[in-house]
């Protein structure tokens, strides 16, 4: 988990003890020290680890609960985040992100156009909803009243789908405040954000092909992307647009790199495979 790794670093940086669940294929079974896992555990993190049938079973609500209760029974005072952050605490970082952005792609298209275009569309990841909900409503307000149009979104599932997504992602945006209910913020998300599924074989589940795209990608640009997230979906959009599934409205993409590449070094095995 990307998050629960960064969650670990921010909770060290602020002398908070970080307690993870990880989901894990065998049940009591240390997960080990590979990616994401090694810097966690550097950083002081207590893994919690659950199969994936327990988390379908109980809910990842419940099973932050049990552990906050075990915290609670030892004398601590545990704060709970949720999957992936994907709050209305935690979205209001890609609303910070996407002003930051509209800054940086209106200076540098004033300054250096036509070498460095202003996009036509903006892709990015969706994991758990929060970035995706945080960029979509991000990007419109900071092109609200512009001269700029604000570049056409989407977001790529690499876990459920979209009608799924775009339910949940509501709910945040209302739960922070931008919209009465929950209707208005789905009927604003559908109007603005497309997404596409990208969940492909299943959640942190790489076809061969995908593990290529990430080589293949790395090789040619110097930049690591990680299966599960941001190999996983950009390997799909470009599926999606080269087959004609997916329309773009113009050839400049700029694909949002939500961050990751430690994931890569879990599955050094598969990867490797490419390497002469």
């Amino acid at each position: 988990s990307n998050h629960c790794r960064a969650t670990a670093a921010a909770a060290a940086m602020h002398d908070l003890e970080p307690h993870l669940i990880l989901r894990c294929q065998e049940a009591d079974v240390d997960p080990g020290s590979r990616g994401n896992l090694l810097f966690a555990r550097s950083v002081g993190a207590h893994v919690h680890t659950c199969t994936a049938t327990e988390y379908a079973k109980h809910g990842s609500k419940k099973l932050v609960q049990t552990v906050m209760d075990d915290l609670v029974s030892s004398g601590k005072k545990p704060y709970a985040i949720p999957v992936g952050g994907s709050n209305a605490v935690g979205t209001w970082g890609y609303i910070e992100a996407s002003k930051e952005l509209k800054d940086q792609l209106t200076s540098s298209s004033s300054e250096y156009a036509p070498e460095h275009p202003f996009p036509d569309a903006v892709v990015f990841t969706c994991g758990s909803g929060g970035t995706a909900a945080g960029i979509a409503q991000g990007l419109s307000l900071a092109f609200d009243g512009s001269k700029i149009p604000a570049p056409k979104m989407y977001a790529v599932g690499v876990c459920d789908n979209p009608d799924y997504f775009y339910t949940y992602m509501s709910g945040i945006l209302t739960d922070m405040g931008f919209y009465a209910e929950a209707d208005l913020a789905e009927n604003f998300l559908r109007a603005n954000l497309t997404i596409v599924n990208g969940r492909g074989g299943g959640y942190a589940v790489s076809s061969q092909a995908e593990l290529d795209f990430v080589v293949n990608f790395a090789r040619s640009t110097g930049i690591l992307l990680d299966p599960t997230y941001t190999g996983k979906s950009l390997f799909k959009f470009c599926a999606d647009v080269e087959s004609g599934k997916v329309e773009i409205p113009g050839p400049n993409v700029l694909f949002w790199h939500t961050g990751g590449g430690l994931g890569a070094f879990a599955q050094q095995e598969s990867l490797s495979s490419n390497f002469e």
